[in-house]
């Protein structure tokens, strides 16, 4: 149902339905309540950022101070600073007011529009998660092997790394196999900054391509591909705005470094990043299903792209919320 076309007593309801709310991690003032999740109203939005707002038909553009902020009315898609962003639930219109959940301003916006405010923490031992391996050989077109592409990539930016002082492990190191929990379970077990788990996307529609980037649901929200809500309290959510800002840079960079195309942030409730006690990110790298991008994946000189990309995203991370 779309708010803008409730009737006269309802939309009275829904402006009662407001609640006080101020937090460092967003804007103060009231928010409203639509189906138990609160919104904030995209004019507080603007003044607390110092963002400027443009309204279109069924879009709000909020730009300024070098940042940037699209909306569709309905729709969880979004821009962040250019990156394509999911968001946890739709933008709305209560009137002429637009609204954006409270989730989504804590646990998406505010940590790319403000990574200052997120507490300093150690960015020193990184566990790399090359997928698949061994038995499960992941996607597989023209010849090329997932589980190859990962592996390679991982050692790629593993060496990289290294050369930067950082410590770094692999949860494999050859084409073996490995069991999905087991590879947070290795992060844990050596106390790992951050998990950053490498992948190869494929799909039936051969003309899709590009790069995205998958972290955990905040709790009570879906899957940017589903419409469960995540209700159970996993590890990973103590680190929720962190993998926010770590998926966000390592986008960036592999957007960057090799010139594909941004298929944005999303949310996945997927068994290697629920456990992870460090902010964990599963980036897809390509599509070996697509023409183009499908054999390209299989060379040196776009593994070593993608691996340069994953390398200077850690690293941008690292200088945005690292202890200095």
């Amino acid at each position: 149902m779309k708010i803008a076309a409730a009737k006269p007593l309802l939309l009275l309801l829904l402006s009662l339905a407001q609640v006080s709310c101020a937090s460092a991690q967003g804007p103060a003032g009231r928010t409203v309540q639509l189906g138990g999740v609160n919104y904030h109203r995209g004019s507080n939005l603007a003044a607390f950022y110092g963002l400027s707002a443009a309204a279109g038909p069924k879009t709000l553009a909020l730009t300024g101070r070098g940042r940037q902020m699209t909306l569709t009315e309905q729709r969880r898609e979004a821009t962040c600073n250019q990156v394509a962003v999911s968001l946890s639930h739709p933008a709305q219109r209560l009137g002429k007011s637009w609204l954006v959940s409270d989730p989504d301003v804590r646990l998406l916006f505010d940590p790319i529009f403000r990574p200052q405010n997120l507490p300093r923490r150690r960015v020193r031992t990184i566990v790399l998660d090359p997928g698949h391996g061994g038995r499960d050989q992941g996607a597989a077109a023209g010849g090329i092997l997932e589980k190859a592409v990962t592996l390679q990539i991982a050692r790629r930016v593993a060496e990289s790394l290294r050369k930067s002082g950082y410590t770094v492990h692999l949860t494999r190191t050859t084409d073996s196999t490995l069991e999905l929990a087991q590879r947070p379970a290795i992060a844990n077990r050596l106390r790992a900054d951050l998990f950053v788990s490498i992948h190869v996307n494929a799909t039936a529609d051969r003309s899709v391509n590009g790069i995205e980037t998958f972290f955990l649901p905040p709790r009570n929200t879906p899957s940017t591909y589903g419409t469960r809500p995540l209700t159970t309290l996993c590890r990973n959510h103590a680190v929720a705005r962190y993998n926010t800002r770590l998926a966000y840079d390592l986008q960036r960079q592999l957007l960057a470094a090799s010139g594909a195309a941004d298929r944005g942030l999303k949310h996945a409730n997927f068994a290697v990043l629920r456990d992870a006690a460090c902010p964990a990110v599963l980036v897809e790298v390509g599509f070996l299903s697509h023409p183009k991008e499908g054999p390209r994946l299989g060379t040196r000189a776009a593994q070593g792209r993608l691996a340069t990309g994953i390398a200077n995203g850690i690293r941008a991370y690292a200088q945005n919320v690292g202890q200095k």
